[in-house]
């Protein structure tokens, strides 16, 4: 298999081609929104720069990425509590 190919949902979103309602509907979201990624993660690719964009998208929502080192584990940094909970405390507390 000559490289990685990317599933047609991202593959979608790395060319550009998601749904034009989208973003009007991520408009009217009134939830507070906290999306933290791995700059590791092998699911949510950081490289293709999709959730930082459609987040900011959101009113009031806020993106955090994690950067990668020793210790983060790719899309599983999530179960790492000690890398997030500061940032989710603090958006509790607003």
């Amino acid at each position: 298999m000559p490289g990685r190919r990317l599933p047609p949902s991202r593959l979608a979103v790395a060319e550009g081609k998601v749904h034009p309602r989208s973003r009007r509907r991520r408009a009217r979201i009134k939830a507070r929104l906290l999306a933290i990624n791995s700059a590791d993660d092998e699911v949510n690719l950081p490289m293709l720069n999709t959730d930082g964009p459609a987040v900011a998208s959101i009113p009031g929502a806020r993106y955090v990425l994690i950067p990668a080192d020793l210790t983060t584990r790719g899309h599983d940094t999530y179960e790492q509590a000690a890398k997030w909970f500061a940032r989710l405390a603090t958006l509790m507390a607003e």
